[in-house]
C-alpha cells in the first residue's frame, strides 16, 4: 500500500494527470516480456545474464512468440517493432539473430498452443524453471498489460508503478 499511496501523493503534489485507461499496442509485447521474465528455462546456461539467455533459449523465444501471437495479434506493427529491437539487441550483444517469428508460430498448431501450460501470478513468484514452452495465464497477462497501459506522462512514475507491481503492492 505504501507504493500506491506514494504514487498517488506524487500525482497530486506535482499536479500530474493520469489519462483514463486506454490499452495501447506498444505495451502488449512488453507485457509478454515481463510476465515471462518471472520464469527461466533449462535449455540455456544459468550462469549467463538473463537477457543473453533470452536470446539463446529456444523455449523462452517460443514462449514469447506464442504469447505475442495469443495476446497481441491486433498490434502487428508494435510486435514487429519490438521484435526488431530484441533482434538488434541480441545481435549486438550475443552475435546471433532471433529466429523468424512467423516460422516459429507456423510450426505450432492451434491445438498445440491450446495445450501449452499456463502459469499464474502466485506460481510466478517462486521464479520457476521450466523444461517446456509456457505462457502466462489470462489473468497474469491482463494484470501486467493493464499496469503498463496506464498512460502516465512521466516514465519515472511508470517505472515506479511497475516496481510496485512487481512487489505485489499495487
Amino acid at each position: 500500500m505504501v507504493c500506491a499511496t506514494t504514487l498517488l501523493v506524487s500525482f497530486i503534489l506535482t499536479k500530474s494527470t493520469v489519462v483514463a485507461y486506454k490499452p495501447t499496442g506498444k505495451y502488449c509485447p512488453q507485457s509478454c516480456e515481463i510476465t515471462l521474465d518471472y520464469v527461466s528455462f533449462n535449455d540455456t546456461d544459468a550462469g549467463l545474464s538473463k537477457k543473453i539467455r533470452h536470446c539463446r533459449s529456444d523455449k523462452h523465444i517460443t514462449s514469447v512468440y506464442i504469447c505475442l501471437n495469443t495476446y497481441c495479434q491486433s498490434y502487428n506493427a508494435d510486435i514487429a517493432q519490438w521484435l526488431d529491437e530484441q533482434d538488434t539487441w541480441c545481435y549486438q550483444h550475443d552475435k546471433q539473430h532471433l529466429p523468424d517469428y512467423h516460422d516459429v508460430i507456423g510450426s505450432w498448431s492451434p491445438e498445440q498452443i491450446a495445450q501449452i501450460r499456463r502459469f499464474d501470478y502466485t506460481e510466478s513468484q517462486s521464479w520457476p524453471v521450466f523444461d517446456t514452452v509456457v505462457l502466462p495465464n489470462d489473468s497474469l497477462f491482463e494484470r501486467t498489460f493493464s499496469t503498463l497501459s496506464m498512460n502516465i506522462r512521466s516514465k519515472g512514475r511508470l517505472a515506479y508503478a511497475n516496481k510496485c507491481y512487481r512487489r505485489r503492492v499495487l
